[in-house]
Formats: structure tokens, sequence, C-alpha cells
């Protein structure tokens, strides 16, 4: 029997399942939802990768999870501190159809 559930329990499931993996979304606080996704055998990246572009080099990197919204900007734009640009711009976003 399948368990039917309605939006209103959101909060119940997990950040990282089959309609959020690779979708192109950070769901997850360490966005685990979207590591290993696109991997290029070029790099040799593990699947719990984020590859991402270095702020000194310019150059594709292979980002750990780990160091994902750790309070220290590796990725070029600070894309991988999801937090900090919200909490230094007080940034609220307003969605409308």
């Amino acid at each position: 029997m399948i368990e039917e559930r309605n939006e209103t329990e959101c909060e119940i499931w997990s950040c990282k399942n089959i309609y959020t993996r690779c979708d192109g979304l950070w769901n997850c606080p360490t966005c685990e939802n979207e590591a290993g996704c696109n991997l290029s055998p070029m790099l040799n990246c593990l699947s719990i990768d984020h590859i991402r572009v270095s702020p000194g080099t310019n150059q594709l990197i292979c980002l750990p999870i780990t160091k994902v919204n750790d309070v220290k900007i590796d990725c070029l734009g600070a894309i991988d501190e999801t937090t900090l640009c919200h909490i230094k711009y007080n940034v609220d976003v307003y969605y409308t159809f």
C-alpha cells in the first residue's frame, strides 16, 4: 500500500530525494542533492563533489560537500556559501506568478 502525503508535511521530507536530485537547486544545507551531478572524467571528482570555478585561478575544481557553507569562500561568486550572502545582504526573495 502506498502512503499518501500532502504538501503540508514538507518539513519531514528529506532534502535529497528523487525529485530534488540533480535538479540544479541546492535543497540541502551542504547541497548533497546536487553532488555528483555533471561530473567530468577529466577532473576525476568524487561522486560527493561539486564542480565549481576557483576564485583564484578561474579553473574548474572539485569541491567536496564538506566545504559548502563552511564560512570560507572556495568558489567564484561565493556560490558555495549560500548562507553568507543572505546574512550579509539581508536578501528577501518573493516569488510571483
